[in-house]
């Protein structure tokens, strides 16, 4: 059936493993297995004659190919959800709402502002959690008008508008030697076993933190937790270190020890939109948010907002 008939799943396949870089992750997400994931991406690629993927036993990488057919199947999907979303809207006329995304990594008090704005021109504002994958699907299919997440986001048909930066933290066991600790490092976490909430981040910001933490020498991978609350309930339950923002982690801190993580780099919280969306409501949206940035950065004692 390939290549002039190749199905939606398969597109979703390609660019699923494209953003995580790792067929185990990518297959949990698309809730199919690993063997059955591996064998579909190689039977597109014989069917292309053309290779997407590099492999070898520790990493995963996209071939100049892969790098088109992926931005190309990213569009391909957009439109269809696109279709999706014009149909229900239909169902929905008359109804005035203007969707707003968030990923479950984001502070929580920032959103709590976000919820307390009032309808602009008769439009309310609707907010829904979703990780950094359909956040971006959502965007790009404009079925939503815009998202708070975390960067860097680099897709290149989205542009954002960076609101506060926060330190990278580590959610501790209270009885660990490192809960005592002044200043916390990236060496520290040798052989610690490490919590990550991969649905936060997008593949720049996972790649990254991966390879700070494996210059340590030793990574051990302890668990994958769907939102910080999930890994700082783990962290106390002692399975390990969970990484997130210093706020996050604050937030849901009960049993467990919060220590800044000196030699990584911050944490960037920003709105993110359609580089096509020019809608007054979203302007007026972006307006809103940046007085909130200026009020909230303040209210809580963070570094300087970013001049918007």
């Amino acid at each position: 059936m390939y290549p002039g008939n190749i199905e939606l799943r398969l597109l979703r396949y390609v660019v699923t493993l494209a953003e995580e870089l790792n067929f185990t992750r990518a297959a949990k997400r698309l809730h199919t297995a690993q063997p059955s994931l591996s064998r579909q991406i190689l039977e597109l690629e014989r069917s292309l004659g053309v290779e997407l993927f590099i492999r070898s036993k520790r990493w995963v990488e996209l071939t100049p190919a892969g790098v088109k057919f992926v931005a190309e199947a990213r569009r391909a999907l957009a439109h269809a959800e696109r279709a999706v979303s014009a149909a229900k809207q239909m169902k929905n006329e008359g109804r005035s709402t203007y969707t707003v995304g968030y990923c479950p990594c984001i502070d929580l008090h920032f959103l709590s502002a976000i919820r307390r704005l009032r309808p602009i021109d008769g439009t309310q504002f609707v907010l829904k959690n979703a990780n950094y994958s359909e956040l971006v699907s959502r965007l790009i299919s404009h079925e939503w008008g815009a998202a708070l997440m975390l960067f860097p986001v680099r897709e290149e048909e989205l542009a954002s508008e960076l609101l506060f930066r926060e330190p990278l933290s580590a959610a501790i066991p209270i009885s660990h030697p490192l809960a005592k600790k002044r200043d916390v490092a990236v060496r520290d976490l040798r052989g610690e076993p490490i919590l990550l909430t991969p649905g936060c981040y997008g593949p720049a910001f996972s790649e990254y933190l991966l390879n700070q933490i494996e210059r340590t020498g030793t990574y051990v991978m302890s668990h994958e937790a769907a939102g910080p609350q999930e890994a700082v309930h783990l962290v106390a339950e002692g399975f390990g270190i969970a990484l997130a923002q210093e706020s996050v982690l604050r937030a849901v801190k009960e049993h467990v020890a919060v220590q800044q993580i000196k030699d990584v780099m911050e944490i960037e919280t920003g709105i993110v939109y359609h580089q096509d969306n020019d809608s007054l409501i979203l302007q007026r949206l972006l307006a809103s948010v940046r007085e909130l940035r200026d009020r909230h950065i303040t209210n809580r004692d963070r570094q300087l907002p970013i001049s918007a």
